[in-house]
């Protein structure tokens, strides 16, 4: 993979920078984790790495700290909740001294404590009242963090899954703070911190191969991604009668979107529909032959710098069409485009603001994209809505995504 951390260093070497780093002072360690992917892979980095140490070296503990706003999705919800009691069930199992913990605001800063009570603008897709992200999520964290320093009377080191490859404007943020032959950096808002990012060179294609290629996809504290958001799937269900089984869909952006596609993988007479958004390409060619028969529909911009195309969606759609898939849909953006601000362009990562806006309209023409050389069969163009063709399903044409959805019936 071009530019991948893994080109000239191997996973044991980065579980050796990390088994340093933890041994090399007394300083207890705190992991922000919030069950993405990032997030995920520094937390399952660590856990292998003290697997992998002598009892007697697993000097301090680890803190694992989550973040409910309690307006969290429900499903999220349930998955992190059980992630976090796995997380400290397998600990305890294998004598590691972590300790996990969820927070949550005070009801007096909650979100609707903010909205209702005190007036506060809800937060816009265009970045302005950006509020709730801190006083929902980082503050509960920093005053959490505060506590772990006041009981064990010492500063603390607080891991993030935080990468360069994420954004140009955080590739510049990171390197700013960085200090000379240094891998720990001064927190920006709590005195008696260290930051210390284990991930930061590796890229989004390294995070997926830590998680789904090593280990088979199962995490070190033995459970199974797909299996885990399937089974929170499934409780939501089984609490919902109402909800028609047969109409499940399933979307995702980014983290989520490559969520989709291992989803679709691992189950696939599961869902009526695939909608996977600015996604890495998360399956295999066996991965991708098991998504033939299933109903989806990609969105992409070409402008993405982070998920880049031609290492994910279009590699992706051409095996799908070249394959002879059927209601295979892709919906190919320039650039990601707002509305709430005309004509203002965000990072071309941000592929979802056209769904959210119920912009997906045009498609891409499976038949260029599969006779044309290459990928030049897939046309990004901003100006038809993500190309110049309409979905068509047995001689009915839909005239966007969601028209499109309603119409899938597993």
């Amino acid at each position: 993979m071009a530019n991948s951390y893994f080109n000239e260093n191997t996973l044991e070497e980065l579980i050796e920078e990390i088994k340093y780093v933890y041994k090399s002072d007394e300083r207890p360690w705190v992991i922000g984790y919030s069950g993405g992917k990032d997030s995920t892979t520094v937390v399952e980095l660590v856990y292998k790495m003290l697997l992998g140490l002598d009892p007697d070296d697993r000097h301090k503990n680890v803190y694992i700290v989550s973040s409910d706003t309690l307006i969290e999705n429900p499903l999220i919800k349930i998955y992190l909740s059980k992630m976090n009691d796995l997380l400290g069930q397998a600990a305890d199992r294998d004598g590691l001294p972590i300790k996990s913990a969820m927070v949550t605001p005070p009801p007096n800063n909650s979100f609707w404590a903010n909205v209702i009570g005190r007036g506060f603008p809800t937060p816009r897709m265009n970045g302005t009242f950006r509020w709730c992200t801190d006083r929902l999520k980082i503050n509960p964290s920093g005053e959490y963090i505060q506590r772990v320093i006041d009981e064990e009377g010492k500063e603390v080191v607080v891991l993030l899954g935080v990468r360069k490859a994420e954004s140009i404007a955080r590739k510049r943020r990171i390197e700013g703070r960085e200090l000379a032959n240094r891998l720990l950096n001064r927190h920006e808002t709590i005195q008696d911190a260290y930051v210390y990012n284990p991930i930061v060179e590796l890229t989004t294609d390294d995070v997926w191969d830590v998680l789904l290629r090593c280990d088979g996809g199962r995490t070190p504290w033995g459970s199974d991604n797909a299996a885990q958001l399937k089974e929170t799937i499934d409780t939501y269900l089984a609490n919902h009668p109402e909800v028609d089984k047969g109409r499940i869909y399933l979307a995702g952006v980014s983290n989520g979107g490559g969520m989709v596609l291992t989803m679709g993988a691992a189950y696939p007479d599961y869902f009526a529909a695939l909608i996977p958004i600015a996604a890495p390409l998360t399956v295999d060619q066996s991965g991708i032959d098991k998504l033939k028969n299933q109903p989806m529909w990609l969105i992409h911009t070409k402008a993405d710098a982070t998920v880049q195309p031609e290492n994910s969606v279009l590699p992706l759609y051409k095996s799908l069409i070249t394959s002879g898939a059927t209601n295979k849909w892709f919906s190919y953006f320039e650039t990601a485009t707002g509305t709430d601000l005309p004509g203002t362009e965000y990072d071309g990562h941000w592929a979802w603001i056209y769904f959210f806006h119920d912009q997906v309209i045009g498609v891409q023409h499976p038949e260029n994209t599969k006779n044309w050389d290459g990928y030049s069969g897939m046309v990004a163009t901003d100006p038809t809505y993500g190309g110049g063709s309409r979905a068509s399903v047995n001689g009915q044409t839909y005239n966007s995504i969601f028209d499109w959805m309603s119409a899938q019936r597993h």
